[in-house]
């Protein structure tokens, strides 16, 4: 990949960036909750995206931004107020702009629909008339795309300013453009800036090559080229400053209102010459200047440059102390090298036990100087690959702006712990699942405003999106203050499918669990939004995929919870190795709370074949590990692990023996194998033999079943 490809691809990576920044600003304006930063906000992502698209010559970006920008300039100055601003249009323009974007990537063409265009040239003018309803203001292939930027047309520039009452009302601005050596190695071709004036009004342009030095000495990524721009227009001189500041240093131009101001004045030697409205001029480029490059340093440009053509950028690093930007793939790798070290790492540990005393001894401490430096690794790329729910919770806003008026309902978003970091992966899986919980509690969980009021509401609902850290997973909550399940319609539901025999009495928690069943739902119509029961099982499914788990808690009347409980990271994890008969499975060391020796006299038989521990005043299921494998006891297991699960605040699970702690790798089982229940994924041990990483909040599950977790051979002899 060349250089100019390599900058263009992170253009592209940084405009989803600020595409998210502009929707959250958007939203914080749409909600009454906006401060002046939000508006700045806004304004200054769609001027980033200009601006870069102005560098590669993305004209009908360029064009759509520059309305965009107009709008939110319109706003920043106080023309159209905060409370009247048309957010759903701006919101919308912000989808086209992504479409756009997108376009660009892809190197195709989109047309934008006329009525956006209309709405944003009626803000940047001051009017806040939103499209009518039914005017379809997103891109759409039957509408033809709006004129390009140009001498005939300029549609960009109507909707920067009205047009002109009177000739002599436009003003005479001169613009010095006096451009460093290094300007053709920043990628931007100087056509882009004569592009973003004339959205201003008419222009002429003199170039001055005078300085350019003989061919003999022409280094193409030099400039030594510059330019003078005369723009008559009704626009002010910080909408002049706004088109440069995307492509220019500040030292890097200057401009005056007077035309009889002299163009010395800016330090340049310009040779007089006839100018013609969007002409560019040059000036006898072959006259030597021996100042123009100092001995040593090599300066030149081309004949092209004088065009505006563009030599090959070089990228160049920043100084310490700043950022760079690394593919996503390399980070992987360097993930799963840490995870192969992790893995020989217990390897020689295993190998220290049968070394002699006085041997082992100074290999352990060298042992624990690798562990420890394994660790500092491991936490510092894990960092690195670490992103904030954030990026998720943005777009949660816009979302449940558009079901309110999809449903007709009233809904107070409320966030919090936006800036909990969680791997990479993990957010990039978060979106769809949120999603179908946020249109679930909207649509099935909140009641109308009337039905609110007859049930002593408030008639605006309230949906809460949380995220926190807790051990080294992370708790994602989607709570709502609405009516709850109904459970009679959904376990009647369940038992007319089938799911459920006729005469079956289920828990409050077992009903509640029937909504991740496919195909259950108790919508009484079937919408865009919701109905047809599909939905919550696909959330689970993919939960589950990522080696988490989903719980929801009903009360009628008051509201629902739903909790995806998901790891940290999807590569390491500590863990305890445990031994049930011959087998040795890993419990995550987070959800561990205590492991103590089992008292006989603490354990009391229920009904059922169930035991309960009695621990310091309080009861916690008591599961054994040999009867959920189905190994024949012979005698009761000597150790108990104390686990922590979503489901139950304690349970206690009999083992034979704890082998020891440490880190372990985490291998996707679904994925090499098949789903295997009551088992998250698998691990290589320090002896290379494999072990099942057990799921703890799925055992009591299981055990209520009567199934049985599989071994590791079994798991295996399946698999093949």
């Amino acid at each position: 990949m060349d250089a100019l490809a390599e900058i263009r691809n992170i253009y592209f990576d940084e405009c989803d960036e600020f595409i998210g920044l502009l929707e959250g600003h958007l939203a914080a304006i749409g909600d009454g909750r906006a401060t002046p930063d939000d508006i700045h906000g806004a304004f200054r992502a769609v001027h980033s995206i200009k601006g870069g698209a102005g560098a590669f010559a993305l004209t009908e970006l360029v064009e759509f931004a520059h309305m965009f920008e107009a709008c939110l300039d319109a706003l920043r100055s106080g023309k159209v107020a905060v409370e009247d601003a048309p957010v759903d249009m701006l919101l919308q323009a912000g989808d086209v702009l992504n479409e756009l974007i997108g376009a660009a990537r892809d190197g195709r063409s989109v047309p934008v629909s006329p009525a956006i265009v209309k709405a944003l040239q009626a803000m940047a003018g001051g009017k806040t008339a939103a499209p009518k309803a039914g005017d379809e203001i997103f891109l759409d292939d039957d509408e033809p795309a709006p004129a390009k930027a140009g001498p005939a047309a300029k549609p960009a520039a109507s909707a920067a300013a009205p047009a002109p009452a009177a000739e002599s009302a436009a003003a005479r601005i001169k613009v010095f453009i006096t451009p460093e050596k290094e300007f053709f190695r920043r990628a931007i071709d100087p056509r882009m800036i004569f592009e973003a004036l004339k959205h201003l009004g008419e222009i002429e342009v003199t170039c001055d090559a005078s300085k350019v030095p003989v061919i003999s000495s022409l280094d193409p990524n030099d400039c030594w080229m510059r330019w003078v721009v005369e723009i008559e227009t009704e626009q002010s001189r910080e909408h002049v400053v706004e088109a440069l500041e995307s492509f220019l240093a500040d030292e890097e131009y200057s401009f005056t209102d007077t035309e009889a101001e002299d163009d010395a004045a800016a330090g340049l030697d310009f040779h007089e010459a006839p100018k013609a409205s969007g002409e560019i001029r040059s000036t006898d480029a072959h006259a030597p200047d021996a100042e123009a490059a100092p001995q040593g340093a090599p300066s030149s440009a081309n004949a092209s440059a004088a065009t505006g053509a563009v030599a090959p950028p070089v990228v160049q690093r920043r100084a310490s102390g700043g950022t760079i930007r690394v593919d996503l793939d390399r980070i992987d790798r360097l993930m799963n090298l840490v995870g192969e070290i992790v893995i020989t790492q217990s390897m020689l540990s295993e190998r220290a036990g049968v070394l002699a005393k006085r041997e082992a001894a100074s290999f352990v401490d060298a042992l624990f100087s690798l562990a420890r430096q394994t660790r500092e690794l491991q936490d510092n790329v894990m960092a690195v690959r670490a992103q904030p729910v954030k990026v998720v919770f943005q777009r949660l806003p816009r979302l449940v702006r558009e079901l309110e008026r999809t449903l007709g309902k009233k809904a107070h978003l409320v966030l919090a712990g936006e800036d909990t970091e969680v791997d990479k992966t993990i957010v990039e899986e978060l979106a769809d699942p949120l999603i179908h919980m946020l249109r679930n509690s909207m649509d099935h969980g909140l009641e109308p405003p009337e039905e609110r009021i007859a049930a002593g509401k408030a008639p605006d609902g309230t949906i809460r999106v949380s995220a926190e850290h807790r051990g080294s997973r992370i708790l994602i909550c989607v709570t709502d203050d609405g009516r709850g399940i109904n459970r009679e319609k959904l376990i009647a539901k369940a038992k007319s499918r089938g799911l459920l025999p006729p005469d079956s009495e289920p828990t409050p928690e077992e009903a509640d669990n029937l909504i991740f069943h496919p195909g259950l739902s108790t919508a009484q119509q079937v919408t865009d939004v919701s109905g047809r029961g599909v939905g919550m099982d696909v959330v689970r499914r993919n939960v589950e995929a990522l080696g988490g788990r989903i719980t929801v808690e009903s009360t009628p009347g008051r509201g629902c919870k739903f909790t995806l409980g998901l790891p940290l990271t999807l590569a390491v994890l500590d863990g305890m190795i445990v031994r049930a008969g011959t087998e040795r499975f890993v419990f995550p060391l987070s959800s561990i709370v205590e492991t103590m020796q089992l008292d006989p006299g603490s354990v009391e038989p229920l009904p059922g074949g169930r035991d309960i521990l009695q621990l310091r005043g309080e009861i916690a299921p008591l599961l054994k590990l040999r009867q959920l494998l189905g190994i024949r006891a012979i005698g009761d297991e000597p150790i108990v692990v104390i686990v922590e699960t979503e489901t139950v605040p304690r349970l206690a699970i009999a083992v034979d023996e704890i082998v020891g702690q440490q880190q372990v790798v985490v291998k996707n089982l679904e994925s090499s194998f098949r789903r295997v229940e009551g088992v998250s994924a698998a691990t290589i041990l320090g002896d290379g033999l494999v072990a099942l990483i057990l799921d703890v909040d799925a055992l009591p599950a299981l055990s209520q079943s009567g199934r049985k977790l599989p071994t590791m051979s079994e798991t295996l002899g399946v698999a093949v």
